[in-house]
């Protein structure tokens, strides 16, 4: 089944003045079915209150999500939702999902969600489970390598010394105010965005997805940076003994239209990757 999804990016600015914003939820529709996700709710949809303990008015927050879910059903376009006029919180366009294959729009939510707020519920009520958790792992080894050469910022620190640090989920906007989370991105006269794709767990359909997202993204970047202003690399983890699936060349090659890949089980490769970080941060 070939369907299109809109969506929408909710988010919340502590200080409207300092345009800082944070994603806190996505709305999206597919036909005439609209479905969000929020910060704070459960797999339910009950809002968890203690999640919320990062907002100024957490009152104010359910109120928004309240008005946003019941015009949600009723607007004809859901563009109609957008507020020029917002303060704290407000809606921001997003996007369209193109190709979402046979994956009903409440999975297709939980990846969006997943994508520009968090994890989306499936990987939250099961975070044991390795084959769920598709990016963590190489994104943590990443993480080790660059704390080990000292130049990631590690708990709001950067370190002594370090010019141009690499950061982790730093928010990056694009075009029409949409805000990005790369899983890595370091900037100097360049921003670098860095995504990772571990394949040794499955889930190819979803990284697939992901890819193209991810894709987006750098095209998005790279319009608003010009050609010389940004540079994409996309680090890629395979199962050597495993065969190639078509989700995973069609990914590599999505992502190596954009940018540059780097094959994390390639020594060579990977001592390039870290090699250019360090290089980079120092200035």
């Amino acid at each position: 089944m070939n369907a299109r999804v809109q969506y929408l990016i909710a988010q919340y600015q502590a200080d409207p003045l300092r345009k800082e914003p944070r994603n806190v939820g996505v709305i999206a529709r597919m036909g005439e079915r609209t479905l969000s996700r929020f910060l704070g709710e459960d797999e339910t949809g009950t809002m968890d209150r203690r999640k919320l303990r990062p907002l100024n008015e957490p009152d104010v927050f359910l109120q928004w999500v309240k008005y946003w879910q019941d015009q949600g059903q009723t607007v004809p376009k859901l563009e109609d939702l957008i507020d020029g006029e917002r303060s704290n919180y407000g809606l921001i366009k997003g996007g369209n999902v193109l190709d979402i294959g046979d994956d009903p729009l409440e999975q297709v939510v939980d990846h969006l969600y997943s994508r520009f707020v968090g994890k989306g519920f499936a990987e939250a009520v099961r975070e044991g489970d390795p084959v769920l958790v598709t990016g963590t792992q190489l994104a943590n080894s990443i993480a080790t390598e660059l704390l080990d050469l000292n130049i990631l910022v590690d708990d709001h620190k950067t370190p002594e010394g370090i010019v141009h640090p690499v950061r982790r989920r730093q928010p990056v906007v694009g075009g029409g105010s949409v805000v990005y989370r790369p899983e890595f991105s370091q900037e100097n006269s360049v921003l670098y965005l860095i995504e990772t794709f571990d394949f040794t767990h499955g889930q190819g359909k979803r990284l697939y997805e992901h890819a193209g997202l991810t894709a987006y993204m750098y095209k998005d970047i790279h319009r608003l940076k010009g050609p010389s202003g940004m540079k994409a690399i996309s680090v890629v983890k395979t199962d050597p003994d495993a065969t190639a699936t078509e989700y995973m060349e069609n990914s590599r090659k999505m992502l190596g239209n954009e940018g540059e890949l780097v094959d994390w089980n390639d020594e060579a490769q990977r001592r390039a990757f870290l090699d250019e970080r360090k290089q980079v941060a120092v200035g």
